[in-house]
């Protein structure tokens, strides 16, 4: 879609974005600015600033803006399992307004 909206001219600036160690593309268009997706709608990202350099390229963009505020090169990916968070169980942690114990 973007490569598309590109030959059209319908996009002039494209940010690549650093987002904890990884990077995706954020195009500005006249109705607002479009993130990369896949194909199943999810952000779009690479663990390189070339390899999104190289995507942009292939759009037929000469150039893009890169932020780097928020870019932690050493930061790895953490997944959370809600199902393994343990919440207190001692009964002093536990008490509600409601118990006799308060």
């Amino acid at each position: 879609m973007l490569k598309a909206m590109v030959a059209a001219g319908a996009i002039k600036n494209i940010n690549i974005i650093a987002s904890g160690a990884r990077f995706h593309v954020e195009a500005k268009t006249p109705n607002g600015p479009i993130t990369a997706e896949t194909r199943k709608g999810k952000v779009r990202t690479w663990v390189t600033l070339d390899a999104a350099a190289r995507w942009v390229r292939a759009l037929g963009m000469g150039g893009a803006h890169v932020n780097l505020t928020h870019w932690q090169p050493g930061q790895r990916e953490l997944s959370v399992s809600y199902t393994h968070l343990t919440l207190p169980t001692m009964l002093a942690q536990c008490r509600s307004r409601w118990s006799p114990y308060h």
